[in-house]
């Protein structure tokens, strides 16, 4: 029996991208006035819009906003119940509400001609936790104004699996906290759900700056370690409740894939072979119905996701914490954990083999979507402090002589900032030998706790990479759906995160921009580069010997003075360190290769640089299909805006006319440098 069809989403891995345009709509429609006191805000209205609120909340920290459609005399039926049954409920909770307690309820009744009215923008974003129905358009579109880390509260009669269109949009947001909530459960509900706002805003401390018991390890890798002399590094386990937002929901049998979670108080036993990935919970929110639907309890069943096994795939299988509950019992572990510093953002991968041996897996199934995973979740936000810790659960991707795996995961690494001390395996002694460094050795001879937790972590890489559950265009079903459509922001900001954590400079902006600074590193003004021999298929190892001797032969003709300033040069990638392969895309301005995984490395190419890739159109061919030559990777390159891509056939590259269309592809490129 075949599986049930894939869902699919347009919005998996653009929860970055959502926040960024809300970012703008508040940016450019809401004007904060930050001497106006919130107390004038009252009941009011104002322009289509009615606001009536329980007290002032002047004293109040959490404000609990309510929407219904305003209701007039033609209003539909329908609508006017469901706007009654929201108005009862605000109600209802206006009477549970202790005027003491920092919880301001208010309501507020838009009318469908009020869309985009200020009074709204402004009060969604003044609002921390904002209730509507899904169904009704004219109060779902403050929630784009909801400052991050707001809860949004959908509601809905149907289960919103039954109407998926409206419900994955919502599912992919990471800057709010998306709860899903009955109607007729509305009441128990939020009421759960303000007295675990509160309690988790009275206990919140990892949020904030570093520490200054904090100190930064000796090394390169600047993670910041808890000092031996520090008491604090220690904290009880009973302190250290984990709690989890994943993204991504679908309700279907794929879920896993497109889950991503940012987890808090992620730990690892390492008195276990391999360690243990553990998480701690009340008994109370472990019981045998499961979690209530406001939970965000580390809850195994809520944190299934993909961390490097294949989605395409039938080996592997999601990956989830164990959940131990609270008290511990003696046969369990003692009562007290290292915490890392908050700084720290503890990551699970399996580095599948071996697909990761390849650079261009290893770039795109790896490092972009482990890009796309913290930056949905704003880890760079605090871009320059935080570190990634990432803890491989592949037994046989260790450090050890001749180890291809672990040796290219390393080289390549830097570009997230991540050192090789940060890059650990659960299988092996790294993690004790990582201690040892974190502890200074334990000199003074202290016993430290086999439970390492880390106050931030995040896990779920499945559909972040460049082709979510597709191949990379061996199969025809590759080509139906476009992975990467839209996501060209995406590509560049990786580029430039990995750029800045190189240290490597990238003020060039733009082809023409870069044409300057080549020339003062080279004398010329713009570098060709040939990349030879990158790839180990037969068919597609080329030096390029006879296109760079035409190429070479027509600059050397031309009357244009220009083209006496154009530089060719040859690299073989895979022969250069890290640094000197992005230091040679920097100062190139066409770049000419073939397809494949060494073709990764163009990622990093200045905006505006033109991108020649060859590929195999004789000997690799799509499946399904067997007169179509595969595209390799085309989903991310010909989504990719800051570069100018252009597709050549192999098989008769060399002969005569072949090459004659090839010189004159590059001379029109080289006509866009004429006059710099």
């Amino acid at each position: 029996m075949p599986p049930p069809k894939k869902r699919g989403s347009r919005n998996v891995g653009r929860g970055r991208l959502l926040w960024d345009f809300s970012h703008h709509l508040r940016e450019q429609f809401i004007h904060f006035d930050t001497a106006q006191s919130q107390n004038e805000r009252g009941a009011a209205v104002a322009g289509g819009v009615q606001v009536t609120q329980r007290g002032s909340d002047a004293q109040h920290s959490v404000i609990c906003t309510i929407a219904i459609a305003h209701v007039a005399a033609e209003t539909d039926a329908a609508i006017r119940a469901r706007s009654a049954r929201l108005a009862q409920i605000y109600s209802n909770i206006s009477s549970l509400v202790d005027t003491s307690t920092q919880v301001s309820p208010q309501l507020v009744a838009i009318e469908d001609h009020a869309t985009f009215n200020r009074t709204i923008m402004k009060t969604a974003s003044q609002s921390n936790i904002w209730v509507a129905h899904h169904d009704d358009e004219a109060t779902l579109w403050p929630a784009f104004f909801l400052p991050k880390h707001a809860i949004l509260v959908l509601l809905y009669d149907q289960h919103p699996s039954q109407n998926w269109a409206k419900a994955e949009l919502w599912n992919h947001i990471s800057h709010l906290r998306i709860v899903w909530v009955s109607v007729a459960e509305a009441e128990t509900e939020l009421a759960d759900l303000l007295q675990r706002t509160m309690t988790d805003d009275n206990k919140r401390t990892t949020d904030g700056s570093k520490p200054a018991t904090w100190q930064s390890m000796d090394g390169n890798n600047g993670i910041s370690v808890p000092s031996t002399n520090d008491d604090t590094a220690i904290q009880p386990i009973s302190h250290l409740v984990a709690d989890a937002h994943c993204i991504g929901e679908n309700w279907n049998w794929d879920s896993r894939n497109y889950r991503s979670c940012h987890m808090r108080n992620l730990c690892l036993d390492t008195s276990k072979t391999p360690a243990e990935f553990v998480t701690f919970v009340p008994q109370t929110q472990t019981t045998a119905g499961g979690p209530r639907a406001t939970d965000a309890v580390m809850a195994a069943s809520e944190v299934n996701v993909m961390i490097g096994h294949s989605v395409r795939l039938a080996e592997g299988g999601p990956w989830s914490p164990t959940v131990r509950t609270l008290p511990l019992t003696d046969l369990q572990q003692d009562g007290n954990a290292i915490v890392l510093s908050p700084d720290i953002v503890m990551i699970p991968i399996y580095t599948q083999q071996p697909n990761i041996n390849n650079p261009g897996h290893l770039m795109w199934d790896y490092l972009l979507a482990i890009y796309n995973l913290v930056t949905m979740f704003h880890l760079d936000d605090r871009s320059n402090s935080s570190q990634i810790l990432l803890v491989n659960t592949d037994p046989t991707c260790v450090e050890t002589a001749n180890n291809t795996c672990h040796s290219m995961v390393t080289k390549f690494l830097a570009l997230l900032g991540v050192a090789p001390e940060q890059f650990i395996n659960a299988h092996d002694d790294s993690i004790q030998r990582a201690m040892a460094r974190w502890t200074h050795g334990n000199a003074q001879g202290r016993a430290w706790p086999s439970i390492v937790c880390s106050q931030r972590a995040m896990a779920g890489i499945g559909m972040l990479t460049d082709h979510g559950f597709k191949k990379h265009g061996q199969l025809i079903e590759d080509y139906r759906i476009v992975h990467n459509v839209g996501r060209a922001s995406t590509i560049w900001e990786f580029r430039r995160f990995a750029l800045q954590r190189m240290s490597i400079p990238s003020t060039a902006t733009t082809a023409a921009a870069a044409v300057t600074k080549s020339a003062d590193r080279v004398g010329h003004t713009t570098v060709i580069t040939f990349s030879i021999l990158s790839s180990n298929n037969s068919d597609r190892r080329r030096d390029f010997a006879k296109h760079i001797e035409c190429l070479q032969r027509h600059v050397d003709e031309s009357t244009m003075k220009d083209h006496k300033r154009v530089h060719l040069q040859t690299v073989e990638m895979h022969k250069l360190p890290l640094r000197e392969q992005l230091e040679s895309i920097q100062q190139s301005h066409i770049f000419i290769t073939v397809m494949g995984g060494s073709a990764s490395i163009a990622t990093f190419l200045n905006r505006d640089c033109s991108l020649v890739i060859f590929f195999a159109d004789a000997s690799d061919v799509v499946k399904g299909k067997d007169h179509m030559p595969t595209m390799m990777d085309y989903d991310l390159w010909n989504n990719a805006a800051h570069l100018r891509v252009h597709w050549l056939p192999l098989q008769h590259s060399e002969e005569a006319s072949e090459l004659d269309m090839f010189v004159a592809l590059i001379d029109l490129e080289l006509q866009r440098f004429v006059g710099v």
